[in-house]
């Protein structure tokens, strides 16, 4: 093709006058036409070389290189390109075997100049065709290479992103629950020193439900991000689906009664076993019960019923309160969805409670869905988990170990290091654990934790991870070597199973997430000291404590 973007072809020829005519003639009948013109076979391959023509025009007898050699030569260098023979009488038999080789067509001597005309035009029209598919193929692949390189960079923005997001609500939780470890210990210091006044009282439980509350999001958080993840896994066992609800309504009745509620529990005779995690099970429980009272008017009805119903026990959570709309009853387990939409969101929260039990029940092979009959006619949501048949000796009472003694023997009070340092939560937990008659130190800092920690005997020490000077990973290194019988518990706002591997790496006995779970601590601080009863039973308080709150 030309610079001009006209169709070029060659002429190739040892006879001047044809090669004087024939270009005329094309001119005259092809417009459009360049025509270059040759009178050997080098000249030609040489010119080939150099150009891509719409087309090659060459005698098949030519000096020095007769026109199939040409022809094959020519296929050598520009395959696509069509090349017509020019033959005399008697060459019929070089023009099969020309045709044979690839050549477009031949024309005959004398030649007609309509037909040539037209052949030349059919092979010109079909080279452009075949180079505008070319460079349409090679758009195409520069498209292709464009968009993966793009998919790929998003990729790897979108995966930044989500690290970026899963650190950011990882320094979230643990930013948020800082704060309320001093809360809740101030809350607990006024619970044990006890008040006849009952003003006090009541704004002392109504900060413990709010702690509570915060603390719950806290964790529904955390918890949907990890199973976003896959990183969130079930340790399951035969557990009594009944003491599971017990369980979970320990930790719900104070909210429901908070609003006045009306709370019923049904619950069938004989076990209802299922394979599961027990605490994830209670969180189910635990999160359908909130649900119901926080979306139920003050002084509402919330009835519990669990049943078996073939192979599945059903747990059925229904309450009086202010409907779905039928177009958000499978919305409502999404992800941020909540059924009331209104500007001022009185009952508020993240709208993850539901897409949480969603994922929980899906990761133990049940389904869940949601009942009303409208708006303010109350909901239903109703739970279905395949039975487990399995020999009662097998059934773990909700929330404890195999084994383990439903009530530790009270014990002697423990000396027990913290080393933290937030003052609020150094102070208040130091003011709750003397109240409970331990004898407690305290240290600010990894050095000085490290210090007292080698000093002075110790039966417990509650270390925070991100200590100044020396991190809490480092301390307890360094304590285990010189001090080995000393329990060490992480007393931290991360929580995740990557945290809680990497504390039991460093040599942490128990993993105790912020707010402390009192009833935890009590429970782990209940179990003799080593030098009572060896290394045993108080590492293993240690582990069932963590468990218990993770």
């Amino acid at each position: 093709m030309s610079a001009t973007g006209r169709p070029t072809i060659l002429l190739v020829d040892d006879d001047v006058a044809l090669l004087r005519v024939l270009p005329e003639m094309l001119r005259l009948r092809l417009e459009e036409v360049v025509v270059e013109t040759s009178d050997s076979a080098l000249d030609a391959l040489e010119r080939i070389g150099r150009r891509d023509y719409d087309a090659i025009v060459t005698d098949i007898k030519m000096p020095g290189m007769d026109g199939l050699t040409l022809l094959d030569r020519i296929h050598a260098i520009r395959p696509e390109t069509p090349t017509l023979l020019i033959t005399g009488h008697g060459e019929h038999d070089l023009a099969v075997q020309a045709l044979r080789g690839g050549a477009f067509d031949f024309i005959q001597k004398p030649i007609d100049r309509d037909y040539f005309v037209a052949s030349l035009t059919r092979a010109i029209r079909m080279r452009r065709m075949a180079r505008d598919l070319d460079e349409s193929r090679v758009a195409l692949e520069h498209r292709q290479a464009q968009l993966e390189n793009l998919v790929e960079e998003q990729t790897r923005d979108l995966r930044e992103a989500n690290r970026l997001k899963d650190q950011f609500i990882a320094t979230l939780a643990h930013e948020l629950r800082n704060p309320l470890a001093p809360i809740r210990n101030a809350v607990e210091v006024m619970r044990l020193r006890g008040s006849e006044d009952t003003t006090l009282a009541n704004a002392r439980d109504i900060v413990e439900r709010q702690v509570e509350v915060l603390g719950r999001l806290v964790d529904d958080l955390l918890d949907l991000n990890s199973i976003s993840r896959g990183k969130l896994g079930l340790k399951k066992r035969v557990h009594d689906f009944g003491a599971c609800i017990d369980h979970a309504l320990e930790l719900a009745r104070g909210f429901v009664a908070s609003r006045g509620h009306e709370l019923t529990v049904q619950v069938d005779d004989g076990p209802l076993l299922v394979e599961a995690d027990g605490t994830r099970i209670e969180q189910i429980v635990a999160n359908l019960v909130h649900n119901a009272a926080k979306y139920t008017d003050r002084g509402g009805k919330i009835a519990i019923r669990a049943h078996r119903d073939g192979a599945d026990v059903v747990l059925r959570v229904s309450d009086s309160g202010i409907g779905i709309a039928p177009e958000m009853l499978r919305a409502i387990f999404e992800p941020f969805t909540q059924a009331e939409q209104s500007l001022d969101r009185p009952h508020g929260g993240l709208g993850i409670g539901l897409t949480l039990v969603r994922k929980l029940v899906e990761m133990h092979g049940g389904r869940v869905e949601a009942q009303s009959a409208g708006a303010g006619r109350g909901s239903e949501f109703v739970v279905r988990i395949p039975t487990a048949f399995a020999p009662p000796k097998r059934v773990a009472a909700a929330g404890a170990g195999a084994g383990e003694a439903a009530e530790a023997p009270p014990a002697a009070p423990r000396r027990v290091l913290v080393v933290e340092d937030n003052a609020d939560s150094r102070e208040s937990l130091r003011i709750v654990l003397e109240l409970k008659g331990h004898r407690v130190a305290v240290a600010a800092d990894g050095p000085e934790g490290l210090a007292k920690g080698v000093a002075e005997p110790f039966d417990v020490a509650l270390i925070d991870i991100g200590l100044p000077g020396m991190t809490g990973y480092e301390l307890v290194e360094r304590l285990r070597a010189q001090v080995p019988s000393l329990y060490m518990v992480a007393l931290t706002g991360y929580g995740s199973s990557a945290d809680r591997e990497r504390s039991q790496r460093a040599g942490f006995d128990a993993h105790l997430l912020k707010p402390v779970d009192f009833d935890a601590l009590t429970r782990l601080l209940e179990r003799p000291p080593a030098a009572e009863a060896g290394n045993g039973p108080l590492r293993k308080a240690a582990r069932d404590a963590a468990q218990k709150t993770g």
